[in-house]
């Protein structure tokens, strides 16, 4: 995909790719939901062919596919506002479907974690993060 991206750049221009790596996400306290949402989300993504840390490789992989001038930076949105974390209920509750069509969970605990991580966000005590956002790019030669 990057190739032909690259492929679609005049000369100097200038491609910005963006991806996560779910294996910096936290919360705190512990929450025994959010961590099974995690898992959940990575076995789902690993399942269908996707790979959940792969905004760590996209320096790599900008260099492999031929860009120069390659840099990259973190984002990683966390916190104990609302928006931020119900991020973790939403995301499990739109992944729900194929979590159980990939055999990965049933629909009661599909339906637990969702419900339970919701009730951790809704604490005003809890602090939750975003998977690591690596943010990359690279100038086409």
């Amino acid at each position: 995909m990057l190739a032909r991206a690259r492929a679609g750049l005049a000369p100097g221009g200038v491609l910005i790719v963006e991806d996560i790596d779910y294996a910096g996400q936290f919360c705190d306290p512990p929450c025994p939901a959010v961590e099974r949402y995690r898992e959940l989300f990575v076995a789902t993504l690993k399942a269908r062919g996707g790979d959940p840390f792969i905004g760590r490789r996209l320096v790599r992989l900008l260099e492999s596919a031929g860009f120069a001038s390659v840099d990259t930076c973190l984002v990683q949105p966390f916190g104990r506002s609302r928006d931020i974390k119900q991020t973790t209920s939403l995301t499990m509750a739109a992944i729900a479907e194929a979590i159980m069509t990939s055999g990965i969970a049933s629909a009661e605990e599909v339906d637990h974690v969702t419900r339970e991580s919701k009730a951790f966000a809704d604490r005003s005590d809890t602090t939750i993060s975003l998977p690591r956002i690596f943010q990359a790019w690279g100038r086409m030669t």
